[in-house]
């Protein structure tokens, strides 16, 4: 199965780019109501996600001082380790190990660009609506 089928596109994705300020990052992921989000460099490669609790963390770390994620760039607390991308063709298998610890899974191309994401929302809609087919046809 081709993983593609499940893709939302670049275009239709909340991402950030690694030089906002935190303060940006922020309010663009407040503005979209989203928890976690991929964050791409300016050539469109993936460089990893942040969540909402990376900016909880800073906060703490900075004694809540909100004028600190005016001056500290996304790209010192983004995580690629913990939401890594997977390739255009890679095997559903590993698409559907991913999307077991995360809610979503970056997508690259051969050449290392970010080309969307898969969420998991759309991979339980998809077999949701398998099984409603299979059983359909069994009546």
């Amino acid at each position: 199965m081709n993983i593609l089928r499940f893709l939302t596109p670049k275009s239709a994705v909340c991402y950030l780019y690694h030089d906002f300020t935190l303060r940006q990052a922020l309010e663009k992921m407040f503005f979209h109501r989203h928890h976690a989000v991929p964050v791409i460099d300016r050539k469109g490669r993936y460089v990893g996600s942040v969540s909402d609790g990376d900016f909880l963390r800073v906060l703490y770390e900075d004694g809540g001082d909100l004028h600190s994620l005016e001056h500290r760039r996304l790209k010192e607390i983004v995580r690629r380790e913990g939401n890594p991308a997977v390739k255009q063709d890679a095997a559903i298998s590993d698409l559907l190990e991913r999307v077991k610890q995360n809610a979503f899974v970056p997508v690259e191309d051969d050449l290392g660009s970010f080309i969307g994401i898969v969420t998991r929302r759309d991979i339980i809609n998809y077999f949701i609506d398998e099984y409603e087919r299979n059983d359909e046809l069994e009546k």
